[in-house]
């Protein structure tokens, strides 16, 4: 995470360590660089600028980033960059683990702008748990981060272990109940 008094830049990525490390420390460098205050188009136009540098450079069109941004007092608003593209999101993006088909269904069907915050929590362990259980190549630890105006709050492990349970639980009370034959 960049930090610097009234703005911050999330930084979530997928790929070599080096490559995310790389990326941040030269977007926080040229943050820096500016002598006004810093506008949501600023950090985009920086970050989107030095992530493309870095795909032309090592030929990187792997490297995955997810990115918050906010500058107060407006909200934060959520960047995506993939295969070579830079994006605003407006619903879930996961990074990671491909263009799979699963998470793209199981978010289609399950997520909605109108979702409380616990929900929408819920929602993304779930979603990170089906994708380590049957995305090939998908595994470790996971993290799961809520972004809001003052920066990251982190999961701990056992909030998301809770969270995980509730909802595989639901899943499977959902699922016996669509192949009833009186439902």
């Amino acid at each position: 995470m960049i930090h610097k008094g009234e703005w911050y830049a999330f930084l979530g990525y997928s790929g070599l360590p080096a490559w995310a490390r790389e990326a941040k420390e030269k977007i926080e460098e040229s943050l820096d660089t500016f002598e006004t205050a810093l506008t949501l188009k600023d950090i985009r136009e920086t970050i989107e600028t030095i992530l493309n540098e870095m795909v032309q450079r090592y030929n990187a069109e792997n490297l995955q980033m997810l990115i918050a941004a906010c500058v107060e007092p407006d909200p934060p608003v959520l960047w995506a960059f993939k295969l070579g593209a830079f994006h605003t999101l407006d619903g879930i993006e996961s990074i990671g683990c491909g263009d799979s088909p699963l998470l793209r269904y199981l978010s289609e069907a399950m997520y909605s702008p109108k979702m409380e915050e616990y929900e929408a929590k819920n929602l993304a362990v779930y979603l990170v748990a089906q994708a380590k259980k049957y995305v090939l190549g998908v595994e470790g630890p996971s993290d799961i981060v809520d972004i809001g105006f003052w920066g990251p709050d982190w999961m701990d492990q056992s909030e998301v272990e809770e969270r995980l349970k509730t909802m595989e639980s639901k899943a499977a009370s959902c699922l016996k109940q669509i192949t009833r034959e009186d439902a």
